[in-house]
């Protein structure tokens, strides 16, 4: 299916470090085999693997089928780093092994840290559903691709997993940062994230063979890129 995959799957072995087998796999054989050997799963977006669609419009507001679920996607701004800070300790409470900083240090962080991360960062989207913040994709200026942003801090609340908000958070910021004038963007995931692998693939990004291992976590991750039109 994404043929740059062709390179990768000869030098990496995911899940166990086994080797595919047959130099034309896919993603979908890359997704296959690590959900054979890792079906708990450790995903941030474990309920996104279901591909379920979204049904609201980017950067605006849409009521699902039979009024399950009005949702409101929004850019946030300076004005939001209390949210930014809430969907921060929300992220560590839910998925701590996923991040270099802990809890206790992020709550002790003050206010002009949060504001700040509005200057660091492209953009940072969020999904609420019925009033509520549900989702959370930042993106950063790609620090190994000059010209590229990399989608970082994806985060989907556990009761809205499922619902499609993931594909909700992509589309919108990826539509953004088209409209911004950016012309590529760039994932990093970790290899055994079957649900990410799964979306990256679903909103058009292709495997490029590239891998890195993040200081806090001996897993190696996968490099995936799209271009913007």
């Amino acid at each position: 299916m994404i043929q740059a995959t062709k390179r990768f799957v000869s030098k990496v072995a995911l899940a166990g470090r086994q080797p595919l087998h047959g130099s034309a796999a896919g993603l979908d054989e890359i997704v296959r085999t690590v959900d054979r050997q890792d079906r708990a799963g450790r995903d941030v977006l474990s309920a996104a693997e279901d591909g379920q669609a979204s049904t609201s419009s980017d950067l605006g507001s849409t009521t699902g089928a039979a009024g399950v679920r009005p949702v409101v996607t929004k850019v946030l701004t300076g004005d939001d780093w209390q949210l930014r800070r809430e969907f921060a300790l929300r992220k560590l409470t839910d998925t701590p092994w996923a991040f270099k900083t802990t809890l206790e240090e992020t709550q002790t962080r003050p206010p002009q840290y949060w504001r700040d991360q509005f200057v660091d960062r492209t953009s940072i989207i969020a999904v609420f559903r019925n009033g509520e913040p549900v989702g959370e994709l930042s993106a950063v200026p790609s620090a190994d691709r000059p010209f590229a942003q990399e989608l970082i801090g994806v985060w989907v609340a556990p009761e809205a997993r499922g619902s499609g908000v993931i594909d909700d958070l992509m589309r919108s910021q990826l539509q953004w940062l088209q409209d911004e004038g950016h012309r590529q963007v760039q994932v990093w995931t970790r290899e055994d994230n079957v649900a990410m692998l799964r979306v990256a693939e679903r909103h058009g990004f292709t495997v490029t063979g590239n891998t890195r291992i993040r200081s806090h976590t001996d897993i190696p991750s996968i490099e995936l890129i799209r271009d913007l039109p």
